[in-house]
């Protein structure tokens, strides 16, 4: 019988000391608290291939690119996961039209590609300021969907 009040007391203590509450609506919530957001994005890409061969260096002559317009069409998302920390998905489809002239050919540079993107966007300041410095980090992988091999 005193051993169950004893374990009662015991849990009544972490019970009081874990539900603390400042009562200070104005401090960050540690919570995570996520409210997405969903868009897309249509934009125009032009490719900036460089050729650095030489015919002093590889013996030959090099290769001409002319390079061209494409444009992009994704997805994205910005999830909040707290006030001032944010992720942002997004998936892209780029169609390029560069091409490489060699030896009489001419091939395509990535004509297809899907661009994956997962990036952190952290928020000096409050979001709901007028100014808002950031900073983004994270990673990008891109899958060539068509290329001339």
């Amino acid at each position: 019988m005193i051993r169950s009040f004893f374990v009662l007391f015991v849990l009544s203590i972490s019970v009081f000391a874990y539900s603390q509450d400042t009562n200070s609506v104005e401090k960050e919530s540690l919570t995570i608290t996520i409210k997405p957001k969903y868009g897309f994005s249509l934009g125009a890409d032009y490719s900036l291939v460089k050729n650095y061969s030489s015919s002093e260096i590889m013996g030959m002559q090099p290769s001409s690119i002319n390079n061209a317009h494409g444009f992009r069409l994704g997805i994205f998302g910005d999830i909040k996961i707290q006030n001032r920390f944010t992720l942002m998905p997004k998936a892209e489809i780029s169609f390029n039209n560069t091409t490489v002239q060699e030896n009489n050919k001419t091939y395509n540079l990535d004509p297809v590609n899907l661009d994956f993107l997962l990036h952190a966007k952290i928020n000096f300041i409050e979001r709901e300021k007028k100014f808002n410095p950031y900073c983004t980090f994270g990673s990008e992988l891109r899958v060539s969907i068509n290329s001339n091999a």
